[in-house]
């Protein structure tokens, strides 16, 4: 999987336009450059676990697709409706923030406590997704919940047990890597005066290390299902291993330190789209599970 994206990179690369400017050029826009389920009523974060989803597309849809985990994954979603469309699909979208897709409890500093919302939330849309029973899942979560290795197998697996009982396939998207500052921030500070964009000052090496373990152990852990495929995207966020706050076309990677800007994701759909068709198990391609 890598390897294709690394190839694919390399072929965009080649086509991409010079960094001379970038679209909405001023950083509260960069900022709020978020996918549209942002501004609808999708994620209580911590105030309660009800479930309340976030639907698109027509009720009558032959297929339906669920998305499912933290802010993280949500950052994603504007590759959905492109590679799920209507009148075929009716996506659900079931998020919350800072909330792991993992089978375990855990502290929440923000709260000051066990994040118990989240361990009833999870429940609660584990039951929901199977009484809908999706044809597709689509999950994921942040790579930096305190989890040992043995909690990111073992409670992710507890919650694979279940989404592969309730869909045909299940698609995991891991976490990606972060930046040590904030990117529209770093982007504004060197901008030239002609507008101009510095990305030599706005890069970091060596941010996938611990990314790329906790990808391994939901890979060991996603292995045991047969309907359970990894789609790991890292290697479009940070090519050849550098994390840049602005991509060689000029768009603008990531809204703080951690989060994509919604134009990023939207600019990688035909490559996220070769990924998936590639990285699809028992000889099912992207055709095979969006048509």
């Amino acid at each position: 999987m890598a390897a294709l994206i690394a190839v694919l990179f390399h072929l965009w690369r080649g086509l991409a336009p010079k960094a001379d400017d970038m679209p909405g050029a001023n950083m509260a826009e960069w900022q709020t450059d978020l996918p549209v389920i942002y501004r609808m009523p999708c994620d209580a974060w911590y105030h309660h676990a009800d479930v309340e989803p976030c639907i698109f597309g027509p009720d009558d849809a032959p297929r339906t697709l669920v998305l499912v985990g933290d802010s993280i994954l949500a950052q994603w979603f504007s590759m959905v409706p492109a590679l799920f469309p209507e009148p075929t699909w009716r996506i659900v979208v079931l998020t919350k923030s800072a909330c792991a897709m993992v089978d375990e409890d855990y502290f929440y500093p923000r709260i000051g406590q066990v994040y118990t919302v989240c361990s009833e939330w999870r429940d609660a849309v584990l039951a929901e997704i199977e009484r809908i029973r999706p044809d597709v899942v689509i999950t994921g979560s942040a790579a930096t919940y305190d989890f040992t290795e043995a909690q990111w197998i073992e409670g992710s697996a507890r919650v694979f047990s279940r989404l592969s009982k309730a869909a045909d396939t299940v698609i995991l998207i891991p976490g990606t890597p972060s930046l040590p500052f904030d990117g529209p921030g770093c982007v504004a500070r060197n901008l030239s005066p002609d507008g101009q964009i510095g990305r030599d000052a706005c890069g970091a090496t060596e941010r996938q290390e611990h990314v790329a373990r906790v990808t391994r152990d939901l890979g060991r852990s996603a292995e045991r299902f047969g309907n359970v495929h990894l789609l790991d995207l890292n290697d479009l966020v940070c090519p050849e291993g550098i994390c840049n706050a602005v991509a060689e076309d000029g768009l603008l990677v990531f809204r703080d330190s951690q989060h994509l800007t919604d134009r990023f994701v939207r600019g990688r759909i035909p490559m996220i789209r070769e990924a998936l068709g590639a990285g699809v198990r028992a000889g099912r391609t992207l055709d095979d599970v969006s048509q």
